[in-house]
């Protein structure tokens, strides 16, 4: 043996003995790790959910795991937004798999660009410490619902959507952003560089209603009045009144109290409201963002020429910016336009308004700061600057009541 070797040296030294031995001993002695059993990866571009493939016996196990409509958006252009998938249809995709698959699956989602249709639910104030942990410059995170069980989260900066501010809970709005981050069980979503759009937060007057009415506004049959702050609605009747919703009910002169319903004969599909009595004051306070609003919009039927008013509270201020004075600017209905001084706090303008067709309502608009110049401000001594309050009295019906800036 030892002649054999020392005769072959050359031979068994060389590069291809080498690879020879090497295989051979390979072959003979190693056994597969028990750590590399089992091999994950999560196909993105598979079909098949939770897919199991064994073979021999050292078992090798591949599991697919794919979301049926994620490489469509993954594919995505890099400046589209999407309204799929959406929030339920992530949730509903990442909880058919296993709770291992769940956390791998999750994170395909990342870097899609959507666009979804959300509630308003909360707005809450980022400390500055959170602002320096997460490295952002937002004031605010806004958080909206898609339904029960889905959620979203998005930092903003008020400053830069100041509508937040008169939000209601449960306001339609659009969320636009890029997924930064998916629960585990995929139950919350967090947008990043978010965008958010107002479009069915003030609607127009809906079909039904001649838009040709509202002269004021000119040609308003493509869709909502421009520049929309808030709407005062009455989707709450006839369940809960109006003092539950923000108003306050005063009995200044009469002890019976009005009785509120919806009103039967509606110029569209928007609930109205309808008093019955006389003798109360029913008092709106602005909140800050909406007191800013310079116009004010909605149709009404009044029931008595005299005791029906709809009252505007405004604050003014004198030319050199150094005296402010609030005073009331009462509405009543007549043939002619006019307008009358009551007292050093308070004017009364008469109006027609314009009678909506086939209907008994008609449609009012107050330019603020018009009615100011007209009454407090003659002679240019007081400029208005917000509305305070709006005030109904007596007998009257309205529509849900627009503030625009």
């Amino acid at each position: 043996m030892m002649h054999w070797i020392w005769d072959n040296k050359q031979w068994l030294f060389s590069g291809v003995a080498v690879a020879a031995i090497a295989f051979f001993y390979r072959l003979l002695f190693h056994r597969p790790s028990p750590g590399n059993s089992n091999v994950v990866s999560a196909d993105r571009n598979s079909s098949l959910i939770g897919s199991p493939q064994a073979s021999g016996s050292n078992i090798t196990q591949n599991i697919h795991i794919g979301v049926p409509s994620a490489p469509t958006h993954l594919a995505q252009s890099t400046n589209t937004y999407s309204e799929s998938p959406t929030l339920d249809e992530i949730y509903e995709q990442v909880k058919r798999l296993p709770v291992y698959q769940q956390s791998l699956v999750k994170d395909s989602f990342l870097g899609l660009k959507v666009r979804w249709a959300v509630k308003f639910a909360d707005l809450k104030t980022v400390s500055d410490a959170e602002r320096q942990l997460w490295k952002i410059d937002a004031t605010h995170d806004l958080l909206a619902d898609s339904s029960e069980s889905c959620g979203i989260r998005v930092h903003v900066d008020i400053d830069r959507f100041p509508r937040l501010k008169v939000l209601h809970k449960g306001t339609p709005i659009q969320v636009a952003g890029e997924i930064d981050f998916v629960s585990d069980d995929a139950r919350f979503v967090r947008l990043k560089h978010g965008d958010i759009t107002f479009d069915d937060f003030c609607p127009g007057v809906r079909k039904g209603i001649a838009w040709e009415a509202a002269q004021t506004w000119g040609d308003l049959s493509a869709g909502p009045a421009p520049g929309c702050i808030s709407e005062i609605r009455f989707d709450y009747l006839p369940e809960r009144d109006p003092e539950n919703e923000g108003w306050e009910l005063v009995m200044d002169q009469r002890p019976d109290r009005p009785t509120f319903s919806v009103a039967s004969d509606p110029p569209g599909d928007d609930k109205c409201l309808c008093i019955r009595g006389t003798g109360y004051r029913l008092d709106y306070k602005t909140e800050l963002g909406e007191s800013s609003c310079k116009t004010v919009q909605y149709s009404a039927k009044l029931g008595d020429s005299d005791a029906s008013v709809v009252y505007a509270q405004v604050r003014m201020v004198s030319r050199d910016g150094q005296i402010e004075w609030d005073g009331w600017i009462g509405h009543k209905f007549d043939t002619t336009r006019s307008t009358k001084k009551l007292d050093d706090g308070e004017w009364t303008l008469r109006d027609p308004g314009t009678l909506l067709p086939n209907t008994k309502w008609r449609s009012f608009a107050w330019s603020l700061p018009e009615e100011v110049e007209r009454t407090f401000g003659k002679g240019g001594v007081w400029f208005y600057k917000r509305l305070l309050r709006i005030r109904l009295r007596g007998p009257l019906s309205v529509t849900p009541i627009r503030l625009l800036e």
